[in-house]
């Protein structure tokens, strides 16, 4: 029943907020102002500027920094991640959504 709740949850509202969380701590331990990959990536949830003109119209160098919009970016990010382990037929945990978060989302 539990898998059920999650599934449905995913459908109305996005994804949990605890996997937004926790994917800014794993990605930057919650440092806004994180940059890496040799620059490539940007913010608390490491956001590539490829991936993020894809989900927002803020400049990547600002916008990736700002804590609201970078929350909004990651979110959409994480539920594109939880429609593709659907597409591709895996469950969708927050290990599968991780595993295509690191490799850029979608």
């Amino acid at each position: 029943m539990v898998s059920g709740m999650l599934v449905l949850m995913l459908t109305v509202s996005g994804v949990p907020d605890s996997w937004v969380n926790r994917t800014a701590y794993l990605e930057s331990r919650h440092d806004r102002m994180a940059v890496g990959d040799s620059g490539k990536s940007r913010g608390a949830f490491q956001i590539s500027r490829s991936v993020w003109e894809h989900y927002s119209t803020i400049a990547w160098q600002e916008g990736a920094h700002n804590p609201r919009e970078a929350r909004r970016v990651a979110k959409l990010i994480l539920k594109d991640c939880a429609r593709a382990c659907k597409r591709d037929g895996r469950p969708v945990t927050f290990a599968n959504v991780r595993f295509y978060y690191r490799r850029g989302g979608f």
